[in-house]
């Protein structure tokens, strides 16, 4: 909303600009985890504690 009031742009019109980037950002990252969640080995660990 901060960023939408300051350019002086109405807030609706910049969430509907702003949709699109946003699902294809979670679409990617929800493929990505799924994908990884199948491919990675069992014990398979990114922080080792």
């Amino acid at each position: 909303m901060v960023a939408s009031s300051t350019s002086g742009s109405d807030h609706i019109t910049h969430v509907r600009t702003q949709v699109p980037y946003a699902l294809v950002t979670a679409g990617g990252a929800a493929v990505l985890f799924v994908l990884f969640g199948f491919l990675l080995p069992e014990g398979f660990r990114i922080i080792p504690y």
